[in-house]
């Protein structure tokens, strides 16, 4: 089914350049925008399109991590506030008990008093 090679000595392939890996590495980022008037518009200068797009790309990514951080410290807050409501509602219930003794306590003493 297969042939088998004629070369008995074959040398193993080389490892890549340095130039060939950095060459790899670097990758054109190409974005893309949309333009709320018309979305099918393409910019004149196609040079400063990838750039710009990038700049928007990260205006975009700073806003989100600027917002994430203001809804982290809401939810902090909220907890918080969370917290402080069941510590308020458990005082409440415990002085809500509180005076409903005191109440059947003076109905008590009512009721013995008209016996």
């Amino acid at each position: 089914m297969f042939k088998k090679s004629k070369n008995k000595h074959i040398t193993p392939p080389s490892p890549p350049t340095l130039d060939e890996i950095l060459s790899d590495i670097q990758v054109d980022i190409d974005l893309p925008t949309v333009n709320h008037n018309n979305a099918n518009h393409k910019s004149s200068s196609a040079t400063t399109e990838p750039a710009t797009n990038l700049e928007s790309w990260w205006q975009v990514f700073e806003q989100f991590m600027s917002d994430l951080k203001c809804l982290e410290m809401v939810h902090s807050e909220l907890e918080g506030c969370k917290l402080k409501l069941e510590s308020q509602k458990l005082e409440i219930e415990t002085e809500s008990k509180l005076l409903k003794n005191d109440i059947d306590e003076q109905k008590n003493l009512i009721k013995e008093a008209l016996d």
